[in-house]
């Protein structure tokens, strides 16, 4: 084969290679970017179905906590809880109405009062029906139409001794939170077990009492997430996520045009860059081949002229330049959906803003009640503090101990103010009643998803280190150590303090003496000392 030969060979299975390797490559990177893109869309409405159950959680957390409010009230002076409720309403409660049920199913009281809905019978209700079959403490109910106000309503339910107390929610409540995401691409939803809307970008829909058939074939399983299916006359593909308290699932129907064009239209770039990419590509080899080419020529002229007996080699340019690469990346594919850690972590440190500020309105309306104790709660608060820094407590542990010792008294809200304020002794039933605060407010407290360190000092820190404490009997370590440090601060606070019991408070030294004394029997002794240490 003659040189003019093996160069065009050459060429031929070189540009027959370059034409499979780019169809080749061509086909891997529009698989890749199809399934890198689809990927990306669905995390990023899987983002935004997160987000949103945190938010409807959050939401659905304050009137739990109204409605356990309420029972504690009403529990603790049923004659004076329409005097007591009623300024609170109209004060941005979720609740808009309550209704106290008797356990035959007739409303005995409402508020904001309303004498046409007293002695209406609800045992025939979906509302009444799923609180009186339930084992649980509390039930929230699907979507419904109060036959008092003049809106859609979701009731949620508790037991209270022999009676029950129904709160019904306004529904807009949950439309202003879809409101304020912005969905170009399709609707998003929430709805009640029933498959009825509670919550649409169509507000239309919620108020028409309509039914998603899709959340039916999901509860069936016939339906999975990811689904194509029609909706409102488009083709959508549907993610869910169902809540987990509650039996109600956010979905998003995300037009399909949405995940198929943006994919559809990288393919084709991708198909188009590749081809116009193969002319470059044969310039570059055929330069290449020239370059060795005459290389080639070069060597076998110089062979032949030593073959001749011409031994003087003529100089040339022998050098070995790097061929360049044929190929780049067609795109670096490092664009990913960025998850949305800071707005989620604003979002926890505004939930726990909001866990805070809420401690302080309840520990402020405790304190309203007993004309001694002003500003107890935060003082105790500052004690332990002190202490637990001196302690060496990690920065979560000081969190939780600041919420505890700011809550510590708060079942004392439902203790009546004739013994809160009582000037002489208490007898045996008062002081029961007093100690059965400690129970009350953990509680009160127990619907809280965190802060469970919290929880232990509000439940625990009237237990003394001997065992005699309530209202448990702890003893020694097994007493937690935060309402080990919140029993010191709250006896020095009430040593220090003017109480009705006691004409006159004790000065700094006087309660430092007495703790001591108390120490190893009411209070943790190393922790008296480093008190006493921190102060003196």
């Amino acid at each position: 084969m003659t040189h003019a030969k093996l160069k065009n060979h050459l060429l031929a299975n070189i540009f027959l290679y370059v034409i499979i390797f780019i169809m080749i490559i061509t086909g891997i990177v529009a698989m890749l970017v199809r399934e890198s893109l689809t990927k990306m869309a669905f995390e990023k409405t899987d983002n935004t179905l997160r987000i949103l159950e945190m938010q409807i959680n959050h939401t659905l957390e304050h009137p739990l906590k109204e409605l356990q409010l309420f029972s504690v009230m009403f529990r603790g002076d049923q004659k004076n809880f329409e005097s007591n409720i009623m300024p609170m309403f109209g004060n941005g409660l979720y609740i808009e109405r309550l209704d106290i049920v008797n356990s035959d199913g007739i409303i005995e009281s409402t508020y904001p009062s309303n004498p046409s809905a007293v002695g209406f019978d609800e045992s025939y209700s979906n509302v009444y029906k799923k609180i009186h079959d339930s084992d649980n403490e509390y039930e929230y109910g699907e979507m419904t139409i109060d036959p008092f106000l003049d809106h859609a309503t979701m009731f949620i339910a508790m037991k209270v001794d022999d009676k029950y107390m129904i709160g019904y929610l306004d529904l807009r409540e949950f439309n202003q939170i879809l409101e304020k995401i912005t969905v170009n691409d399709g609707y998003i939803t929430v709805l009640d077990e029933n498959g009825t809307y509670i919550g649409h970008t169509n507000g239309d829909l919620v108020e028409q009492r309509s039914v998603d058939t899709n959340a039916v074939k999901i509860n069936e399983g016939t339906l999975n997430n990811r689904s194509k299916v029609s909706y409102l006359g488009d083709e959508c593909i549907l993610q869910y996520r169902k809540l987990q308290n509650y039996n109600w699932y956010i979905m998003y129907y995300q037009f399909n045009d949405t995940v198929k064009k943006p994919v559809t239209n990288t393919i084709v770039i991708i198909v188009l860059v590749s081809i116009l990419s193969i002319p470059i590509i044969l310039i570059l080899i055929l330069q290449i081949v020239g370059r060795v080419d005459k290389s080639l020529e070069h060597l076998v002229f110089t062979t032949k002229r030593i073959a001749e007996g011409h031994y003087e080699v003529i100089d040339s340019d022998f050098h070995y330049d790097e061929f360049n690469r044929l190929f780049q990346s067609v795109s670096e594919m490092s664009t990913q959906v960025e998850e949305r850690e800071e707005e989620i972590s604003s979002l926890n440190d505004e939930l726990e803003t909001n866990y805070y500020t809420m401690a302080v309105l309840l520990a402020k309306a405790i304190e309203a009640k007993d004309h001694y104790t002003g500003n107890h709660c935060e003082r105790v608060r500052d004690f332990s503090m002190v202490l637990g820094e001196a302690c060496g407590l990690s920065k979560s542990e000081l969190r939780e101990l600041k919420f505890g010792a700011t809550l510590h008294d708060i079942g004392k809200i439902g203790v009546p103010e004739n013994i809160l304020n009582k000037c002489g002794k208490l007898t045996d039933e008062e002081f029961n009643i007093i100690k059965n605060h400690s129970q009350v407010g953990y509680d009160i407290m127990s619907g809280m998803p965190s802060m469970n360190l919290a929880k232990s000092i509000i439940l625990h820190h009237h237990e003394n280190f001997n065992g005699t404490g309530y209202p448990h009997g702890l003893e020694g370590e097994k007493i937690p150590f935060l309402a080990r440090i919140v029993s010191i601060a709250d006896a020095f606070d009430a040593m220090t303090s003017e109480r009705p019991y006691r004409q006159q408070a004790m000065s700094r030294d006087e309660a430092f003496d007495e703790l001591r004394k108390n120490a190893g029997i009411q209070f943790d002794s190393k922790l008296v000392e480093l008190f006493i240490d921190t102060y003196i």
